[in-house]
């Protein structure tokens, strides 16, 4: 996948969302409601904690929808579950 760069201001979402979740946050994506944060694979079970209690944390905190997608070396895939539902 090509570089990515990213604004001081998502570079600080990432590191709100690194330290919450205790997991490696690689990306985020934003929209009006909602802030997507894209991360290493097979890290999403520790990103949500137990009983989704990162996502709650992040949610209050952002006052947006929060999901988490896990990176994934087929470009195609990580495509598709970043824009599910």
């Amino acid at each position: 996948m090509g570089e990515i760069t990213l604004s001081n201001e998502e570079m600080q979402k990432i590191r709100i969302a690194s330290d919450v979740t205790k997991v490696d946050v690689v990306d985020c994506v934003e929209t009006e409601d909602k802030i997507i944060f894209v991360l290493k694979k097979g890290f999403i079970i520790f990103a949500l904690g137990r009983n989704a209690r990162n996502v709650d944390t992040l949610r209050k905190f952002f006052k947006k929808n929060v999901r988490f997608v896990e990176l994934d070396d087929d470009e195609e895939k990580f495509i598709v579950n970043l824009f599910k539902p």
